[in-house]
């Protein structure tokens, strides 16, 4: 593979397109389908240094979106190496939203190589905020590695949510490669606790297990007892391999039981690739337990990598439990791929129950691979009819991707019942993938609507990604009635999440009634996750009141999630009414648990006063665990019923029969509007009324 790819270089263009044809007809099919898409992808890169539009073309044309899609990746980052301005300017261009929107992240990733500055400006522009805080995060984990001191500099600047200090582990580890005192003075200026924690692991990889003071003196600025475990696990995990020895005597001065069995966990697959016979010795002497049962099934996957026999035959002389159920699990898929004969036998010795399915299901794909019908026989053991049916069902699938032929004809001997609805369906989905036309006049020809419908579904996926038109045309004309109103929505949703566009102009000019408007609502849900404002213009337009309600809450659910501000400026503007109470109740639900205050205040507007009181209480709550004092002051200036605000200041008490307001002054429930001052106050903070 590399041999070959190593001669793209010297290559004249117009070999290119020759190249290209041969490998994605899986001129190296020995690989695998997944290693030769990798292998696409990378002679795309070398390849589009030389010629980048018709490099461009080749992976913009492919007819598979999700290949499509990641041939464009590769050709981007390839282009953006050479010439970042051309890149740019050709993913300026691009029409398909759903293409442009996926491509965002990967163009971003690539500008950042070239230019810090320029990536940090595409992402303002073409990223939303929940994708633009990822972006950042992968481009600084990419720093870290090589320039962490400007990592560091960078991600005091970005507004980044907890959810990413994974980066200030990636940052601390590139610093104390450089100098551990450096590194360690920076965690010191860091205020937040749970920085310095991330952090502090990260340098723990750097410091010799030898430097007990340093370590000592580490871990003793980290208050929590699992950041100590934490930080120790790094240590021990990465001396493991380097000095077993040393790292096993360090781990049994361990005071803390807890921390010492974190940390065995930690050394386990280094220490039986060095020491088995030890390694084991000290497993069957553990007291039983959680941390024997993480152990063992830990270990269990390390021993059958290298002898399947000897961790099974091991595993059969633990005692019945947790930890012998975990490590059946751990190893049955390694069985079956090394030993087809050993892993049946070893089954149909295990008694029914939980341990037995979950091993069957474990190696279901290894064995069909080798022996379909002795995966068929094997599935057709198990007593619960759900997990047969289930089973069977990717046997099927496995087994299609080998020999279709042999996989329909099993399929269609089966007694014509829910097995058979299963399996069908799931042998037309991977059938579609490799020859759609005949999957579909073979869907087509089923008599059964249950077994039509699940094949339809089933290849849903695979129609779309290549002829939308073409699938919705063949449902409509070739597909029965009954099932067609069952997936004609779902296929135009499938369709709006690659172009809701063009899925809303077909919903346009389908006739009237309870399918379009099933359709259109599906479409506009879809859009939003894209382009929310113009899914919610569209929505706008459609003539059945209760669809239109329907597409407005699916969109303001994605909406106010994604951008509260311009979702609740379209709500503001709405006209205030029991429709209007609805759309409040999705967007405080969508804000709530992540802002509880805006969520109280949103719901204090609803119109309808139980509704409003209801709400009010659920994120009053909330809010009163963030910040009491705040939420305690708003309490004493807007009315809540005397029942309510007992139920939240006296959490688990009941409510006395007469319960008393605590607020002496509190205005009576109808002295204010505040519907009116939630509107105003709501109107000044989104910029629609003057201060």
């Amino acid at each position: 593979t590399f041999a070959l790819l190593g001669l793209l270089s010297d290559l004249p263009i117009s070999d290119y397109a020759t190249v290209l044809a041969a490998f994605e007809n899986q001129s190296l099919k020995d690989a695998g389908r997944g290693r030769d898409q990798w292998i696409i992808a990378q002679a795309l890169q070398i390849m589009v240094e030389k010629d980048p539009a018709g490099v461009m073309a080749f992976a913009s044309e492919h007819p598979h979106y999700h290949q499509r899609l990641a041939y464009m990746e590769a050709s981007l980052r390839g282009w953006c190496k050479q010439d970042p301005t051309s890149a740019r300017r050709w993913f300026d261009e691009i029409q398909d939203v759903r293409t442009k929107d996926r491509l965002s992240t990967s163009m971003a990733q690539a500008l950042a190589r070239h230019s810090f500055d320029n990536a940090m400006e595409f992402i303002g522009q073409h990223l939303k905020p929940n994708r633009a805080r990822e972006a950042k995060a992968q481009i600084l984990s990419e720093l870290a590695l090589v320039q962490p001191l400007e990592a560091a500099k960078h991600l005091e600047t970005l507004e980044l949510s907890q959810q990413f200090t994974h980066l200030y582990q990636s940052i601390a580890t590139g610093l104390a490669a450089e100098d551990l005192d450096q590194a360690l003075a920076w965690i010191q200026g860091l205020e937040n606790k749970r920085h310095q924690s991330m952090a502090i692991q990260g340098v723990m990889q750097q410091i010799p297990l030898e430097d007990s003071e340093r370590i000592e003196k580490v871990l003793a600025s980290l208050t929590r007892p699992q950041d100590r475990m934490n930080a120790t696990s790094q240590l021990v995990s990465t001396h493991a391999w380097k000095d077993l020895e040393g790292t096993l005597k360090f781990i049994e001065t361990i005071e803390n039981p807890r921390m010492k069995d974190q940390a065995y966990q930690s050394i386990m697959h280094a220490w039986m690739e060095e020491d088995l016979e030890s390694a084991m010795t000290h497993l069957q002497a553990l007291p039983t337990g959680r941390s024997k049962t993480d152990l063992i099934q830990q270990a269990s996957s390390h021993l059958a990598e290298r002898d399947p026999q000897l961790a099974l035959d091991w595993i059969k002389e633990l005692p019945p439990g947790q930890a012998k159920s975990s490590a059946f699990g751990a190893i049955s898929w390694q069985i079956a791929e090394s030993d087809t004969s050993l892993a049946i036998q070893w089954v149909m010795d295990m008694p029914q129950g939980k341990t037995r399915t979950d091993t069957i299901r474990n190696m279901s794909w290894q064995l069909t691979e080798q022996n379909p019908e002795q995966a068929i026989a094997l599935a057709n053991t198990l007593n619960s009819r759900q997990e047969r049916q289930s089973m069977l069902g990717q046997i099927a699938s496995s087994w299609a991707n080998q020999d279709l032929d042999a996989a329909r004809a099993w399929a269609e001997s089966l007694p014509n019942d829910e097995t058979r609805t299963q399996v069908i369906g799931q042998l037309a989905g991977h059938w579609a993938q490799q020859d759609p036309t005949s999957a579909m006049a073979y869907a087509a020809s089923l008599e059964d609507t249950q077994s039509q419908a699940k094949a339809v579904r089933s290849m849903m996926h695979s129609l779309i990604s290549q002829d939308p038109k073409g699938a919705l045309a063949w449902v409509d004309q070739d597909v029965d009635a009954s099932v067609r109103s069952q997936v004609m929505p779902e296929l135009l949703s499938q369709w709006a999440r690659q172009s809701p566009l063009e899925a809303a102009e077909y919903v346009a000019e389908m006739g009237s009634g309870d399918l379009q408007n099933q359709a259109a609502v599906q479409v506009a849900s879809q859009w939003s996750e894209y382009e929310p404002s113009y899914a919610i213009e569209w929505a706008s337009g459609f003539n059945d009141e209760d669809s239109r309600q329907q597409a407005y809450q699916g969109i303001l659910q994605r909406w106010a999630g994604e951008d509260m501000e311009s979702a609740g400026a379209w709500l503001l503007q709405q006209p205030q009414d029991s429709q209007r109470d609805q759309l409040v109740e999705t967007f405080v639900h969508s804000i709530g648990h992540q802002d509880p205050e805006m969520g109280v205040i949103w719901a204090s507007g609803m119109s309808g006063q139980e509704q409003r009181h209801q709400m009010v209480e659920q994120y009053a709550r909330q809010w009163l665990d963030q910040d009491r004092e705040k939420a305690m002051a708003w309490l004493e200036k807007n009315p809540l019923p005397p029942e309510a605000l007992h139920r939240l200041l006296n959490p688990g008490q009941p409510v006395p029969s007469e319960p008393v307001n605590p607020y002496e002054a509190g205005a009576p429930a109808n002295a204010v509007d505040s519907t009116m001052i939630m509107d105003l106050e709501m109107m000044r903070r989104y910029g629609l009324l003057p201060e």
